[in-house]
């Protein structure tokens, strides 16, 4: 399998793939078509610039793992910035939720989203765990309540022993202070050495928070999931994350159990303008 194809009776030697090349890979063959320098597939980011930029659809760029592109075509019109800030000034962080779980199409339908997001160098290296039971996000709320009552006998620090015993005395009130009675839980994980792994994480979950609204769904992030996850290999363990990879941030999902009937304050941009 190539990595670099070109259909030549497409192609109408503009160039602009050259240009746009990140990664200086591309040259004119005798200024007639593009062609990639020897030996330099390795250091193709198979970011597709060259392949989106295309004005007749020359380029294929063909790798292993490569999902299929989304058709948008049928798509009218473009989302003004009007559309996008009600979107974001809307969202909340949900922490009640009803019990149904998400149909596996709308699930699929964030995934798409997340494959999206941007990442380091092009890296696209997470991967994902969907708990989708409530039943199941149960009994790791319990896991991690167990780590909880292991980090009170030897605390790193009197703030992480307060936080453990309120979560503690919550979960033994019978009420879920981990995953806020939410019945799917999405748990983003990478290669333990990926220096991009965390970022590239939150950049898809982000895009996937938001996404999940215009589904009907809402979200609240996973902080405590991710610190006993991080702190403990037995909740990592539990969780399912393989040995090697280390988990990197996790978010709650669910049908919103109540209505938020406006959008509240927030604080004003602290920006320095030079």
């Amino acid at each position: 399998m190539s990595l670099f194809n070109l259909d030549r009776e497409k192609c109408i030697s503009c160039g602009q793939c050259v240009e746009i090349c990140a990664s200086n890979l591309l040259v004119m063959k005798d200024t007639e078509y593009p062609v990639m320098r020897e030996g330099m597939e390795g250091r193709c980011l198979k970011c597709g610039h060259c392949e989106a930029i295309c004005p007749g659809g020359a380029i294929d760029i063909e790798y292993e793992g490569a999902g299929a592109v989304p058709d948008v075509s049928g798509v009218k019109g473009e989302i003004g910035y009007e559309q996008f800030a009600k979107l974001a000034f809307s969202r909340r962080s949900l922490r009640n939720f009803k019990s149904r779980a998400i149909e596996r199409e709308k699930l699929e339908k964030l995934f798409e989203i997340a494959r999206y997001a941007p990442t380091g160098v092009n890296i696209q290296s997470e991967s994902w765990i969907v708990i989708n039971d409530r039943e199941k996000v149960e009994k790791i709320v319990d896991a991690i309540i167990g780590w909880a009552k292991a980090v009170t006998e030897n605390p790193p620090n009197e703030m992480m022993k307060g936080l453990c015993e309120h979560l503690i005395a919550a979960r033994e009130a019978g009420k879920d202070p981990i995953c806020r009675t939410a019945p799917c839980l999405i748990v983003a994980y990478d290669r333990v050495e990926n220096t991009f792994a965390q970022i590239n994480s939150v950049i898809a979950l982000a895009q996937m928070d938001l996404a999940a609204q215009t589904l009907g769904l809402g979200t609240c992030w996973g902080g405590f999931v991710q610190i006993a996850a991080s702190a403990s290999p037995q909740v990592a363990k539990f969780i399912g994350i393989p040995e090697g990879f280390a988990p990197q941030y996790a978010l709650m999902a669910g049908y919103p159990n109540i209505e938020f009937k406006r959008i509240p304050k927030r604080n004003t941009a602290r920006v320095i303008w030079k």
